[in-house]
């Protein structure tokens, strides 16, 4: 094998690494996505009843976004 099948070689293991990193990445934001998505339907939905069971109202969770809020920024000036 000479030097120049070798950098070939090399050429295509770091482009399949390249191709497998972006397709991970794009998988874990395709799934924050939905998280995201589930959780704040999930907030959105009414009781059922008049009024909640107070048990399964302390149970559900506060809808937590995955972006940064706009208050929570802060900003300095320049």
């Amino acid at each position: 094998m000479s030097l120049t099948d070798i950098g070939i070689v090399a050429i295509d293991v770091v482009f399949a690494l390249a191709v497998l990193a972006a397709a991970s990445g794009l998988a874990y934001l395709v799934y924050l996505t939905i998280r995201e998505h589930t959780e704040l339907k999930a907030a959105v939905r009414a009781p059922v009843g008049a009024v909640a069971d107070p048990s399964r109202v302390r149970a559900r969770r506060a809808p937590r976004s995955l972006r940064p809020s706009a208050v929570n920024q802060r900003v300095s000036s320049s």
